[in-house]
Parts: C-alpha cells; structure tokens; sequence
C-alpha cells in the first residue's frame, strides 16, 4: 500500500520504525529498515531484533510504538495521484482490485479513513492482523485469489518493494514493479519481475497490451 496506492510525505514509515526503536534505546541505521519495507511490520520488528542481537521480548514494546508513531503521523500520508483514473478505468475494464499491507488493520483503517476511501473501493482489502503470514510469504495473494474466486493466471501483483515482487513470484502470478515507490530501482529490477512501470498510471499499458 505505502509506496504504491499511497504516498508518504519523507521517509516516514522509516521515520517512525527508527523511533519506535529508539525509544527502546536501540537504535538501527534506515538502511537497514529500509530492507524490511513491504513486510509484515511485527515479523520486520523480530528480524531487524534477530539481526542486531537484541532480546526478542522487546518486540511487543517496539511494535507498540511503532503504531503510536504512525497513528501521530496520519495527515503526512496522501492517495497517489494517479489511483483514482487507474481505478476508474479498471472498473470499466470490469478488473476486480484488492489491496493489500504489511500494516496492522487499524493502521490501514486509520489512512483509509483519513485519505477519504470508501469501504467498496477495492474488491479485496488485506492487512497482516487478518492475513498471519507476512510478505514474501504468498497467503495474502492467496487469501485473495480465493476470496475473488480468481485462478493465479488472473492476478497481476504490483508493488514497489523486493517483498512485493517475491511475494508475486512464491504465489505463481505475474508481477509489477513499480518505480517510483520506496525502493531503489536496480533492486526491483534485479527480482526480474514480469513487467516493470515508472509510475502507477503505467499499469493501464499492460492492461491494454494484454
């Protein structure tokens, strides 16, 4: 979702991971927060504490703050300019949309609300409260495709983190990788995807060539 459907004001996720840290006295370089981007934000709290060593008990505290920071931090979160034309023209494409975040359902709940969404925006909304396994693990996608009554052949993944992308691959659909979000551009390209796009209106072309 953050770096795809929605825009964040800075660094801000990374901003309030940093934080949520600090404020359990440890302290993590970005770029190492930002190789976690994309997962589910309680499995990125366990595998940044596995990696630096520190006690695992911590995570719960740093989770906690880490969805104060984000909740403090809601108005700094805007819609990507080109979702609602995309979303427009996929409905008349007669294309189902799900959506889907490593963010916990309030935190999803709370930026819907604040961006305005409608509770019938997209045909599927998952988040890592509902969906237990986190990307790249693929059961959200697969959460979907049976929620949507979908065969993988159907489902185009796009995102812009390697999470994204790997998560795509382990479900077995095709995947887009989109430029323009958080994550540097020769990494996404390294995944290989299936399709590649500088921005979100990009994924009309695809849908047309298809």
């Amino acid at each position: 979702m953050i770096g795809t459907t929605v825009i964040e004001d800075g660094d801000i996720i990374v901003s309030c991971f940093s934080k949520a840290f600090h404020d359990h006295d440890i302290h993590i370089p970005p770029n190492i927060i930002n190789s976690i981007r994309g997962k589910n934000k309680k499995e990125a709290i366990e595998e940044i504490l596995t990696h630096t060593n520190n006690a695992p008990d911590r995570l719960q505290g740093i989770f906690d703050s880490f969805r104060a920071n984000i909740l403090n931090n809601i108005d700094r979160f805007s819609e990507n300019p080109d979702l609602s034309d995309l979303l427009r023209f996929l409905k008349f494409k007669s294309i189902k949309v799900g959506i889907g975040t490593g963010l916990p359902g309030d935190i999803f709940e709370s930026i819907a609300m604040h961006l305005g969404w409608s509770h019938d925006l997209f045909d599927y909304a998952g988040n890592s409260d509902t969906v237990r396994k986190g990307r790249p693990d693929p059961e959200m996608i697969l959460d979907m495709l049976r929620t949507l009554d979908l065969p993988p052949s159907d489902l185009l993944k796009v995102g812009d983190t390697v999470a994204d992308i790997r998560e795509g691959k382990n479900a077995g659909v095709r995947t887009v990788a989109l430029l323009s979000g958080t994550a540097l551009p020769h990494l996404l390209r390294a995944e290989q995807p299936s399709f590649v796009i500088g921005r979100l209106a990009g994924l009309r072309d695809i849908i047309a060539g298809e």
